[in-house]
């Protein structure tokens, strides 16, 4: 499974000087093309380069078991045309638990938080939900400005989700206890949690609306929409949508 997203973005030297950059991150569960991912990230540097004419960053996340496998390079030779096109690369399951615990960087946290969305649909909810738990925590005791401590904490909210509302409600009442320092205010909680249960909502009705208009395989409608595999099935079984 691929994920592919761009951003643009202004960043700032250390004199001033303002620069518009355009960051390309490639995240890649499935290490089976590895040839055809190469091309892929070439391809895809040299249209957006060609579309917007800035300077181009790219990144390419590996998810599988094999990621530290993967190539970190395409190469082209042709009667003496030659071309290599390198990008960086980074593997989540490289990393130790207690190499991504012990770090002061902030990205070891959405590290933390890639590797437990690895585990839905393999675990039990109240399991992935401990798991949410104590990443959150983590998070709050790492000691980061407030800004980064939010956005984490809302990429780690959104991006491990649960099929169980009732769950998702746990998990919030855990977080307001821990948060004793009040970083994420009452009015935020309900917010997020408003978004959340539209989310749900939303999502449910794309599952039906793919079960019922597309011949895609339950797996690949989760693949789509990033949500679980049971998640799908338990929306096919209530909406008698796929016979």
């Amino acid at each position: 499974m691929t994920w592919s997203v761009d951003f643009d973005s202004s960043v700032y030297h250390r004199d001033g000087l303002e620069e518009w950059v355009l960051l390309h991150v490639e995240v890649q569960g499935d290490t089976n093309d590895r040839d055809a991912f190469a091309e892929r990230m070439y391809t895809y540097f040299y249209r957006i380069r060609d579309k917007h004419h800035l300077l181009v960053s790219a990144l390419a996340i590996f998810t599988g078991h094999d990621g530290n496998d993967m190539p970190a390079r395409y190469s082209y030779e042709y009667r003496g045309t030659r071309l290599t096109y390198e990008y960086p690369t980074l593997c989540v399951r490289k990393f130790s638990d207690g190499e991504l615990d012990n770090s002061s960087n902030p990205f070891a946290q959405v590290i933390v938080v890639a590797r437990i969305r690895l585990k839905e649909g393999k675990v039990s909810e109240d399991e992935l939900l401990n798991l949410k738990i104590q990443a959150a925590r983590r998070l709050f005791a790492k000691g980061f400005e407030p800004a980064k401590v939010r956005s984490i904490f809302n990429f780690l909210r959104n991006y491990v989700l649960f099929e169980k509302p009732e769950t998702n409600r746990k998990f919030d009442n855990q977080i307001k206890e821990t948060d004793k320092a009040g970083i994420m205010d009452t009015l935020e909680y309900v917010r997020m949690e408003g978004k959340e249960e539209g989310l749900a909502e939303a999502r449910r009705n794309a599952v039906v609306a793919l079960l019922a208009n597309t011949e895609f395989s339950i797996e690949k409608i989760a693949g789509i929409l990033e949500v679980s595999i049971a998640f799908v099935i338990k929306v096919n079984d209530e909406s008698k949508v796929r016979k």
